[in-house]
């Protein structure tokens, strides 16, 4: 499924980016709590990923042969993964967290940047600036009965090196969820 797909994309960059030293992350603009997302019992896939400053010495040293890496590690500051299966668990508490986080981005100074629906599926990827600048970065997918992601990424963030980035590692995935919007792989559709 497309959702995946973008999700994947989107941890890929995400895993990739390295929170500053010093700073308290959550007083930052761009940065959304995601604690309160309760991960259901019996989901069978769970990322709960907190990139801290403990991780901060693994990227400092950068890629002497990546600037486009360099440069992305570089401008992120804090990236929060949240994201787990949703077959055969009850998900009525995760489809009202869904909603009020909707809500809460629609609400506030948030700019959605991408939504795509196919049936009951949906994408969500909105934007925050601070100061003439892009300072967070949410994705939200949803697809009742499969998954739920939840990926907040926060820093002097520049879409177009993120883009860059997330195609170099998944060009043709990437691409294809663009262009063509959500679309089911031939595995799930059998």
């Amino acid at each position: 499924m497309k959702a995946r797909t973008l999700t994947r994309t989107m941890v890929l960059v995400a895993l990739l980016a390295v929170p500053a030293l010093a700073e308290d992350i959550t007083r930052l603009p761009g940065y959304l709590d995601l604690d309160w997302i309760a991960i259901p019992d019996g989901a069978t896939e769970v990322q709960d990923i907190v990139l801290d400053p403990v991780l901060a010495g693994l990227a400092a040293g950068g890629s002497e042969t990546d600037p486009a890496l360099n440069q992305a590690l570089a401008m992120v500051k804090s990236v929060r993964v949240k994201s787990f299966s949703l077959e055969g668990v009850n998900e009525s508490s995760v489809a009202a967290d869904v909603k009020k986080l909707q809500d809460r981005l629609a609400k506030g100074a948030w700019q959605r940047l991408i939504y795509m629906k196919d049936g009951d599926e949906t994408v969500t990827v909105s934007t925050l600036s601070h100061g003439g600048q892009l300072a967070g970065l949410m994705v939200l997918t949803y697809e009742p009965g499969d998954s739920a992601t939840f990926i907040n990424v926060v820093g002097d963030l520049d879409l177009t090196t993120l883009l860059r980035l997330a195609t170099q590692m998944h060009g043709e995935e990437l691409h294809g969820v663009l262009s063509g919007g959500l679309r089911r792989n031939d595995a799930a559709a059998a």
